[in-house]
Order: C-alpha cells, then structure tokens, then sequence
C-alpha cells in the first residue's frame, strides 16, 4: 500500500554538526500527521545514510513506524507508515503483517537491552574493584613521589598551613619508613638509602616479616618532628591535598601503612569515580553511540597507567577528573552560551587551577571558545571567578618563586633562548613513541617493561581510529573543541620536555607519563567517535581495541605487578606463570605478605575478580558491537507524541534517542 503524506518539517543539525554520521538537512514525511516521524528521525538516521536509503524503525506493541526511503547528498527523506509491515522494501498493509514479523525483531531488542545493561553494570564494578585492587596491590610509596605527597597531606593535617619546596621538610614518621621499606633501583637514584627490591626479596623471611613488623609500630608522636628530607612537591597546588588532610588527620592513630592505604583507597575511588562521571559526559557531548561510549570508557579503565595515576596519594586523583568536566562544560557552554554554564564552567576551572598548575594550559582553549561566542559579559564572570578562587594562589607564587606553577624547573630561570635552543638536541620521533609508550604503560616507580608488541597495536588502532574520526566529512564544534583541547595539552607536553631537558642536564628526555593521562579520554573519545561513524571497518578496530586494553590489565596484575612485588625475576612466560602460581604459590604469598600493606590473599582473590569482570565486560561490548552492524534500530514509544514531540522526554524514546548520540534538537525538531 503506497502511503501518501507531505513534509511537515524540516530538521537541521547544529552549524557544523552531523546528524546521524552525515551532516546536512533530514527532511520527514509524515502521513498521521500525530509528529511520530520527527521522534524516531535520530533512530532512523542511525542506521542508514543519506544517499543510501536503508534503516527502519518500529515500536514494541506496533507496527508503526518510519524508514529511509530516499535520499540525496546530505539529505534525507524519512517516510511514516502507521500499522504497516515492510517486506522486500516495499509498504503492505497491517492486517498483512503477521506476529512472526515483529516478535524476532522485539525478541532482538530485549537481548541487546540485556546486555547493554549487563555490561554498563559490570563497568562500574570493574573501576570500583579496579581503584582498591590497584591501591592495595602497591607496596609503601610505590606510587610516583608518594612519600612527598603524602608529607604535602601531612603538613596540612598537622595544621603547618602551605608548604615550601625551599624549607618544608618531611616527617619523621615518613623518613624513618623510607629508610625500612623496600623500593625500586630508580627511587635509589633519589633516595640512595633505601633498601631495593633486590635486596629486600634476598632476605631471610623472619628478616622481612620483623621489617614489616617495625613498619606497624613506628611511633605516631614521630609525625610532628622534622627529618633531613626538604619535600620537593611542595609547590603543587593545593586542594587535593587539602581534601585527603581531613581523613589523614582522623585516621591520625592507625599505623603509617594502613594510613597511607586507607588515603589510596579513598583518592582512588573518589578520582575514578569522577572520572568515569566525566568520561561518560565527554563521550555524550561527543555524541559517541552508547555501545561505543562503553567501550571507550572500558578502554580507559583499562589502562594501566589510568590507575597508577589516580590510584595513589598525590593530586592527580582529582586533577586529571577535573580535566573532563572543565573540557565538556566547555563544550555546554559553547552549545548553550549561558551565564549559568559560566558560572559552572568558572567554579570547575578554578577547582582545576587549585588541583595542578598543568590546567594553565587550557586557558587558550577557553579564550577562543569565548571569542568565538562573543559573550563578553560571561568572560568577565569567568575571569573574575577564577581570579577569586584561585588567582591568589598564583600571586603567591609569582611572589614567592617568580613562577606562576612554583615548579623546581621554571625556579630555575631557564631562558626563553635557552628553550628553543634546546629543541633541534632532541630525538622527538624517539620521544613521540616513548611517550606514546609511557601513556599506556610504565609499572609505577619501578618503570618495568611491558610487550612493545602489544603497546605499538594498541597504539596503532588508536591511531586508525582517529583517522576515521579524521577524514569524516563534517565535525560539530564539540570535536573541534575537543580536539583544540588536546592541542594545547600537547604543546604544553612539549613545553614540559624541553625544560625538564635543560633542567636535568640532558637526562630527561619526555614529560614525566601521568601528565599524558590527560589525552587518554578525549583522544578515546575520538578515536571511538570515528569508528562508530565507519561501518564494519570502525567495529573492527573498536573491538580490537577493547581486546587489547582488556588483555593489558589482565596481564598487568597477573603477569607483571604481582608477580614483581612477589620477588619473581626472569621472563614472565606462560610456564613460569604457571609454576608461580601452582608450585611456588606459597614462596609467592610470604613475599607478599611482607611487601604489601594487604594479606597477598586479598590482592590474588582480588585479581581473578577483575579477570573475570574483563572477560564478561569484553564479550558483552564485542556481542554490541557485532550486532550494531546487523540489528535494524528500534524505538520504543508510551504514549502519544504530540506536536514538535517534546512528549518524548516522557517515554522511553527520550533516553534510547540520546543514547544512539542525539541531541534535544535533533531529536526534537530544533
């Protein structure tokens, strides 16, 4: 049956944006004139592409609904048929239209709902497991610089106010654990009275069990005397320390390791947390389909140096957060310019600012948002705000150290010259991968080696997913944004490297690797992004980026942390592993036992957990995405749509729309 109907409406995307993977204008025919076509465009645009017809959409308990059933370059022309069924192309009518034609697709429906379910549930249980597993699996001041930090939190706790990198010195309590507790070759090179790993792993049992022992019972009166060790972080910002005083100073009578472990724990769940939070607000502004915005975040929590970031005391746990929330109310801003978003954009950078000097870098960022945007009354309110909040902070320092971050480095006085001298002295090919390298992999301050096999192809469908993203036709101004914020991050990277060349006298040759944590999210945004806009193509590199990434922590717990805090040496080959954890299991746990702060049972029970959440989590995305490609798109509608369709907030249409990366007005009609 031919169904006659006229356009009632047209709907564009935003200037510059996509609808559906392609830009340009989608134009409805809609014949029961009750608007059910403009609330399943997103659905219908979803699965075919203009120029190329194709998609269907239906309602559960109906056979309404619309298709693709022409269209031009960058148009699309969607057809409403109400009770009829579709076969070989063609509209029949309803009463021709069987139960065998829509139980299968409903059948589907509930299947993916399942599973979609499953692994969003099994995500948030993978990064809580994940943020204590990686606290607890670290022995005392494994984690970069902790001992520092940590005296940065104990200098407020104990109510000394802000620290000096110049006089603040560290604790008693946290010099005499450092002169007990085993650390890696590379923190000798600082600390040359520590004891190594080596070292500490060659011991008698009883020896390393009475040093465990003199751990527990260091005398808590020891944390109001001074040491000899000047603290060199004591020019970070200073509100994660601020936040992490107040549990320190209440867990004041527990011992230094449980301490110290009890702050992990929390830092790492509230820093994940956020995290996660922000990741997936980032990866909704960017309009990544919901099967691929899972996989992105899986990605990201499933990197190692993810949680050698924020799973340990310092202040990234809440810098590195804080860079997704500013990033996307950067982009709510620059798609809604109102002050309400400046105000809240102005409160997140200032925490930003408060957090870690690095957020410096993203000012560029912000001018050219409001330059484009014109609301000079807004940037007057986000100036005034910042300065505030977090302008005496840097006033501090320019008074103090003549540097707006108080870094040792820029203390210095390194020449501007002196800088760009130094640029033509580097290898930067061999930096770039190195780097590259490090953002994924670095075994805390022990910096193991992880397979360069498996870094180089993770990095490689990295990169072909942002070539996807790339060579798309058309971007909305949030990727623009997005990537401009991975821009100046990169120049300030560069920036970092030069001076930390000239600072070190040649031997630092890359930014230290948790400043790249940064670019992970954005840049998996991205790359994701594009593979969901490249048909069979990006579902092939989306799920073999998930493989690797999921393959990569499994290994990290099972074949290189444990077994490096359990006094393993050689090659981590599969029968080594397997003698490890058959017949020297008992050796394996009385090392642990006396390196880590947890029973070993705790950490090995711990990491099977987070091997079978990987397994779970990585098939349920790679069965998504298998059948993004097969399953026709559904919508499910409650009640009547009325008018321009704004009833569809209140049906399940509303969430299923936004879900598959549309917005309020692609949805609803602009």
């Amino acid at each position: 049956m031919k169904i006659q109907g006229k356009v009632t409406r047209k709907v564009e995307p935003e200037p510059g944006g996509t609808f559906g993977g392609d830009g340009g204008v989608v134009a409805f025919d809609d014949p029961t004139g009750d608007g059910a076509a403009e609330a399943c465009a997103a659905q219908v645009a979803e699965a075919g592409t203009p120029g190329r017809g194709g998609g269907e959409v239906r309602w559960r308990g109906s056979q309404a609904g619309a298709r693709i059933v022409s269209g031009s370059r960058g148009t699309m022309v969607i057809k409403c048929f109400p009770a009829t069924g579709i076969e070989n192309g063609n509209e029949t009518s309803g009463s021709e239209t069987g139960p065998d034609d829509t139980e299968p697709m409903v059948s589907q429906e509930g299947r993916s709902a399942g599973v979609k379910a499953l692994v969003r549930v099994i995500g948030v249980s993978f990064v809580l497991l994940n943020a204590i597993l990686y606290s607890c699996v670290l022995p005392l001041w494994e984690g970069f610089d902790e001992p520092f930090h940590y005296g940065y939190v104990q200098n407020f706790a104990n109510g000394l106010g802000f620290p000096d990198p110049r006089t603040t010195r560290l604790s008693r309590e946290i010099e005499m654990s450092l002169l007990l507790a085993p650390a890696s070759i590379v923190v000798r090179r600082n600390l040359p009275r520590v004891t190594t790993y080596s070292e500490f792993f060659a011991w008698p049992s009883q020896r390393r069990a009475s040093v465990r022992d003199q751990l527990g019972r260091i005398p808590p009166e020891s944390r109001w005397r001074g040491s000899e060790y000047v603290n060199y972080e004591a020019h970070q910002a200073p509100l994660a320390y601020m936040v992490l005083a107040v549990p320190e100073r209440m867990l004041a009578n527990l011992s230094l390791p449980l301490r110290v472990l009890a702050l992990r724990i929390l830092a790492a769940i509230a820093g994940s947390s956020l995290l996660y939070a922000g990741a997936m607000r980032l990866f909704g502004d960017l309009r990544v389909p919901a099967t691929y915005k899972s996989a992105a975040c899986f990605c990201v929590f499933s990197c190692q140096m993810t949680w050698a970031t924020v799973a340990h005391i310092a202040n990234d746990w809440l810098a590195l957060p804080l860079t997704l929330w500013f990033l996307s109310l950067l982009i709510a801003y620059r798609r809604e310019p109102t002050s309400t978003v400046a105000l809240r954009l102005s409160v997140v950078l200032s925490a930003g600012l408060l957090a870690k000097a690095y957020f410096l870098a993203f000012i560029p960022t912000l001018l050219v948002t409001f330059l484009g945007v014109k609301k000079w009354k807004h940037g007057l309110l986000v100036a005034t705000v910042v300065l505030a909040l977090a302008g005496p902070w840097y006033v501090r320092n320019l008074a103090r150290y003549g540097a707006l971050s108080g870094m040792q480095e820029t203390r210095s006085g390194i020449p501007a010259m002196s800088v760009l001298a130094s640029a033509a002295r580097l290898d930067w090919p061999a930096i770039a991968v190195r780097t590259a390298r490090w953002a994924l992999w670095t075994g805390n301050n022990s910096f193991e080696a992880f397979s360069t096999t498996t870094l180089d192809a993770t990095l490689l469908f990295a990169a072909i997913g942002l070539i996807l993203w790339a060579i798309h036709r058309q971007h909305e101004w949030a990727e623009w944004i997005t990537a401009a914020h991975c821009g100046v991050f990169l120049a300030a990277l560069v920036y970092v490297t030069l001076i930390s060349f000239i600072y070190t006298k040649g031997v630092a040759l890359g930014p230290s690797p948790w400043y790249s944590s940064v670019l992970l999210p954005p840049l998996m945004g991205l790359a994701f992004l594009g593979c969901s806009r490249a048909g069979l193509a990006g579902r092939i590199v989306a799920g073999a980026l998930v493989v690797l990434f999921g393959y990569t922590i499994v290994v990290t717990y099972a074949a290189k942390l444990i077994p490096l805090y359990g006094g393993f040496t050689g090659r981590t080959s599969l029968a080594a592993l397997v003698a490890l954890y058959s017949s020297d299991i008992g050796k394996l746990r009385d090392i642990l036992n006396s390196t880590l702060v947890v029973p070993a049972t705790i950490v090995l029970m711990s990491s099977v957990a987070v091997g079978v959440l990987v397994i779970v989590e990585a098939t349920g995305l790679l069965q998504l995405l298998r059948e993004a490609g097969m399953v026709r798109v559904q919508a499910n509608t409650r009640g009547a749509i009325r008018g321009r369709g704004e009833e569809c907030q209140n049906t399940d249409d509303g969430p299923f729309l936004k879900e598959h990366g549309a917005s309020d007005r692609d949805v609803f009609g602009g």
